[in-house]
């Protein structure tokens, strides 16, 4: 039930998570033009996952805009293996409607490799980040959002956890490759499951992982942006930014596949 403040919170109907490389932007952006939801036009508010407990009343902002008829929802993949959004939810919004969506977890979690690599945010290999994440999750000492590979694809963990805290009716677990394959049955499924009448869409590419050439390239690149050493300082010191941002973007170009084969994420 809502007490005090957060009573002045905007009513959330819906939440969309899941697996990060598994559709949801690509959900989002699908359900977004149905005249009967308003979701916010920032991506991923990370509202409820965080360290910080803010008010649920900060939120009134991003749905100022929203018509009285619509239902408000949000989506932010990482909530679903959050430790904390699933209690903090439920006590906010009870009769909240959740949808998950789900990928085979080997597929995922390479995506998701790709993906962190293309932006310069990993510079690991594969193997070295799995070996650290492994080595995090027996010690018990692993870190929500932290542990990209592994941990979110433990979906019968995840789910178990907000099957306690909602009913099973409340909470739908769309297959990644159903979306992909079937996105207009996929997505009245979905509309049907917010209570929404059904309406036909188009499923968007959004936030797509490129292959690369070569990963050696992309973890050289990535080790240069992450890391801090005199050589770069020397570099940035002696060099225009400009050109910096052109040599940056023109490694990242050349390196990406020729093919262009792309996963939907």
């Amino acid at each position: 039930m809502i007490v005090g403040d957060d009573a002045q919170a905007p009513k959330l109907s819906f939440l969309v998570g899941g697996a990060p490389k598994a559709a949801t932007t690509s959900l989002i952006e699908a359900l977004r033009p149905h005249p009967d939801l308003f979701i916010p036009e920032r991506k991923e508010l990370s509202f409820f996952d965080g360290e910080a407990q803010p008010p649920a009343t900060d939120l009134a902002p991003y749905f100022a805009s929203a018509a009285p008829h619509q239902r408000l929802g949000e989506g932010t993949p990482w909530y679903m293996s959050s430790p904390t959004a699933a209690e903090r939810l439920a006590s906010l919004y009870p009769h909240l409607r959740v949808v998950f969506v789900v990928r085979e977890p080997v597929a995922r979690a390479r995506s998701h490799y790709l993906h962190r690599l293309s932006r310069h945010s990993e510079y690991r290999s594969l193997e070295e980040v799995l070996d650290s994440e492994l080595e995090d999750l027996v010690e018990g000492r692993w870190e929500h959002r932290r542990s990209y590979l592994i941990r979110p694809g433990l979906y019968a963990s995840h789910v178990e956890l907000w099957h306690g805290l909602f009913s099973p009716e409340q909470v739908l677990v769309v297959l990644f490759e159903d979306l992909i394959e079937d996105p207009g049955g996929t997505l009245r499924t979905i509309q049907r499951h917010i209570g929404v009448p059904q309406r036909d869409g188009v499923l968007p590419r959004e936030n797509e992982t490129h292959q690369l050439r070569g990963s050696v390239v992309g973890r050289t690149l990535s080790r240069l942006v992450l890391t801090d050493t005199q050589a770069k300082r020397v570099v940035q010191q002696l060099t225009p930014q400009a050109v910096r941002t052109w040599t940056h973007r023109t490694i990242v170009r050349l390196n990406r596949s020729r093919a262009r084969k792309s996963d939907l994420i």
